[in-house]
């Protein structure tokens, strides 16, 4: 990720800066896009020292109040290789009730850009469109859920968590 925007590179110096760094992922009911978000780039990170030390993944919901990831997430993260428990472990939140979770994240994703109507003003300047912060387009992930395949959110879920990978390994 280079020629990063001024909002890019301060997120980059409060990770450089910080002994943790929380991203959260948003999505509208935090059953299939931001839980895989959430629970693939954990697996992807798992491995690599610096990084699953330093930073923190949370996923949340703000439309929809849900209580178990969907079928087909699930089924797809196995394929990724994501282990059954971490998925069986997974909670659906919705972050009006756990303000918390906003209040405490240093960078928030969201899946749609009518998704950063739901952000307090004081984390807007740390909220950015997932695509938008990954690959500098303005563009949603389409919620599966209403506009299938689900297999078309899934790859550009993964395409833009290489990116952000990149991003924090500083490639």
């Amino acid at each position: 990720m280079k020629n990063l925007e001024p909002r890019q590179e301060k997120v980059l110096n409060r990770f450089k800066n910080s002994p943790k760094f929380k991203i959260l992922f948003i999505c509208s009911g935090n059953i299939i896009r931001s839980p895989y978000a959430h629970l693939l780039f954990c697996h992807k990170i798992k491995n690599d020292k610096g990084l699953s030390k330093k930073l923190i993944i949370d996923s949340g919901a703000v439309k929809f109040h849900n209580s178990e990831i969907s079928d087909e997430t699930y089924n797809q993260l196995l394929r990724e290789g994501v282990s059954k428990e971490k998925i069986l472990l997974f909670r659906p939140k919705y972050l009006g009730d756990y303000p918390e979770i906003l209040e405490d994240s240093d960078l928030l994703l969201v899946m749609e850009k009518n998704h950063l109507k739901y952000i307090p003003l004081t984390k807007i300047d740390q909220s950015f469109l997932f695509l938008k912060f990954t690959h500098g387009l303005e563009k949603d992930i389409p919620d599966p859920f209403f506009n299938p395949p689900y297999e078309r959110a899934y790859k550009m879920i993964n395409l833009g968590l290489q990116n952000l990978y990149e991003f924090f390994k500083g490639k």
